[in-house]
C-alpha cells in the first residue's frame, strides 16, 4: 500500500511537471471515453432499458396487412370485433396517430401563456389502464368519463405540466380551449411516458361511434396478453379472428390479414443496427485514441530511460517498475474519465437537440448508473491498452 501510495503522489506531480502531455493526453482520452459513453447511454435507453409501462413484455402492438395495400393501420370496427372475440388478450386499446395520417396538431388556448400549436393524440377510454400507469397529479382518464363528460377532458404531458403551467397542481380541473372546445385537464401524465411518440403533449378521448367503420384504416392498436400467454398463440388466435372476420365481411376484409409484434420491436423498429453499428464505430476511435496516446507514452518512455535504469539498479524489479507504469496510466485515465462525464453530459444534451427524428426514448438517454459504471469500465480498459506499449518498451531497458 506504501508502494502504490508513493506511486500515486509521483504520477500526480509527473503531471504537473509535464501540463502540455498531460492536458494532450487527457483531451484525447477525455473525448474517445465521452462518445462512447454517449453512444452507450443511447444504446441501453433505446435498445436495453425495459419500456416505463407495466409489464411491458405483455403488450403487443397489433395491424392489418392486404397484399394490394401492404401494411395497413386497423379499421375500427374489427377493434371492436377483437374486443368481444378475443380469449387471449386481456384487453385492447387505440389511438389514432400520424402513421394513419390523421390530424395529430391541436391548438391549445388557456392560462400559462399565448396559444399554441401542440402535438397530441386521440385514444381510447382505457388507453391508460392498459399501460399500467399512473399519473402524477389528477387522475387518469377513465371509460366513466366517456359517458359522463364526452370529450370534454384532456390528459396533459409532464413535460407541457412544468414548462406552461409550471408544475402547478392547481392546474387540475381547470379548463383549457383545445381545437375551439373546452376540456377539463383530468391529469398529467408521468414524465417517462411519452406514447405514441417523444412529443405527444396532449391525449384527447375517441369519443364517436366507430363500430361500423370498416372501410376506413386509421386506428393503431395495442394489446395485453395475460402473463401464461406468449406470442404465438396470440398471431394465432389473430389469424383465426382474420378468417372469420373475411367470411362475414368479405368486401372490406378479403385477404386481410393481422401481425402481432412485440410493443418494444415496434418501437424501436430498424434503428437497433444503426445504433449498434454507431456504437463499434466509436469503440474503433476509442480504440485508435489509445494507439496515440500509447505512442505518446512510448515517446516519453524514451526519455525516461536514465530514470528507469537508476532504479533497476538500486533494486527495483519488473513488477515494481510495471506497477510505476500502469499507476501513471490510471492517474491520466482517472482524470480523463471524470472530464469525459461532463462532456458526456453535454453530448447527450446535443444528441437530444440535433438528433434525427424517428429514433424513440431518446430524449430518455440520460447519465445513470449504469452509465457510470460503463465509463469506469471504460477507464480501466484505456488503462491497460494505454499502459502496455510503455511497460513492454520497459522490459527492453539495459
Amino acid at each position: 500500500m506504501n508502494s502504490l501510495l508513493t506511486d500515486f503522489r509521483y504520477a500526480v506531480r509527473k503531471m504537473a511537471r509535464e501540463p502540455l502531455f498531460t492536458l494532450v493526453a487527457v483531451l484525447a482520452l477525455a473525448l474517445g471515453i465521452a462518445a462512447n459513453t454517449t453512444m452507450f447511454s443511447v444504446v441501453d435507453t433505446v435498445l436495453f432499458q425495459s419500456l416505463p409501462y407495466g409489464d411491458p413484455e405483455e403488450l403487443i402492438f397489433l395491424q392489418e396487412h392486404q397484399p394490394e395495400s401492404g401494411v395497413l393501420p386497423v379499421a375500427p370496427a374489427n377493434f371492436v370485433d377483437w374486443q368481444r372475440e378475443s380469449e387471449t388478450f386481456e384487453a385492447f386499446t387505440a389511438y389514432v396517430g400520424p402513421e394513419a395520417g390523421s390530424r395529430t396538431k391541436f391548438t391549445l388556448i388557456g392560462p400559462g401563456g399565448e396559444p399554441e400549436r401542440l402535438q397530441g393524440t386521440s385514444v381510447t377510454a382505457n388507453f391508460f389502464q392498459l399501460f399500467e400507469i399512473e399519473s402524477v397529479a389528477g387522475r387518469l382518464l377513465t371509460p366513466e368519463d366517456l359517458e359522463t363528460s364526452g370529450d370534454q377532458t384532456v390528459m396533459i404531458s409532464h413535460r407541457l405540466w412544468q414548462r406552461r403551467f409550471g408544475g402547478d397542481p392547481n392546474i387540475v380541473g381547470e379548463t383549457v380551449v383545445v381545437e375551439g372546445t373546452g376540456r377539463t385537464i383530468l391529469g398529467v401524465l408521468p414524465p417517462d411516458f411519452a406514447f405514441p411518440e417523444a412529443n405527444v403533449d396532449l391525449w384527447l378521448p375517441l369519443n364517436f361511434d366507430f363500430s361500423s367503420i370498416r372501410r376506413a384504416h386509421f386506428f393503431q392498436v395495442v394489446g395485453r396478453l395475460p402473463p401464461d400467454a406468449n406470442l404465438a398463440s396470440a398471431q394465432a388466435e389473430m389469424d383465426a379472428l382474420a378468417k372469420n372476420l373475411e367470411q362475414e365481411y368479405p368486401a372490406t376484409n378479403a385477404n386481410l390479414t393481422v401481425e402481432a409484434i412485440p410493443l418494444r420491436d415496434r418501437i424501436v423498429g430498424d434503428t437497433s443496427q444503426t445504433l449498434l453499428l454507431l456504437l463499434a464505430a466509436v469503440g474503433l476511435v476509442l480504440i485508435l485514441t489509445c494507439a496515440n496516446v500509447a505512442s505518446l507514452m512510448i515517446a516519453r518512455a524514451t526519455t525516461r530511460q536514465g530514470e528507469m535504469a537508476v532504479r533497476t539498479a538500486l533494486g527495483a524489479d519488473q513488477q515494481r517498475i510495471t506497477g510505476q507504469l500502469l499507476i501513471e496510466m490510471m492517474v491520466l485515465a482517472l482524470v480523463a474519465g471524470g472530464a469525459s462525464l461532463l462532456l458526456t453530459q453535454g453530448l447527450l444534451t446535443l444528441v437530444g437537440q440535433w438528433a434525427p427524428e424517428g429514433v424513440p426514448r431518446l430524449d430518455q438517454a440520460a447519465l445513470d448508473l449504469r452509465v457510470i459504471l460503463f465509463t469506469a469500465a471504460v477507464t480501466l480498459l484505456v488503462t491497460f491498452l494505454c499502459g502496455l506499449a510503455p511497460v513492454l518498451s520497459s522490459r527492453r531497458l539495459d
